[in-house]
């Protein structure tokens, strides 16, 4: 059996390492942006997955918005 993975990489099995990727990034002044890029990804295919009201893309939205506040 083949898995067939979109040429883009936004695949759901990506979403956990786009989520750690981007809480990673987000604590760096000059990568901040990039690692709200992943956090963002990381909801939205976890929405895709498991539905908006799932706890896990919750969690992925306030790592977003906690991104946004000013420190």
């Amino acid at each position: 059996q083949t898995l067939m993975l979109p040429p883009d990489g936004m695949h759901a099995f990506s979403a956990d390492a786009r989520y750690a990727l981007g809480q990673l990034l987000v604590k760096t002044p000059s990568t901040l942006d990039e690692g709200r890029r992943f956090l963002q990804q990381a909801a939205s295919l976890r929405e895709a997955l498991l539905g908006a009201d799932h706890p896990r893309v919750a969690e992925a939205r306030k790592a977003l918005a906690e991104s946004m506040t000013p420190r």
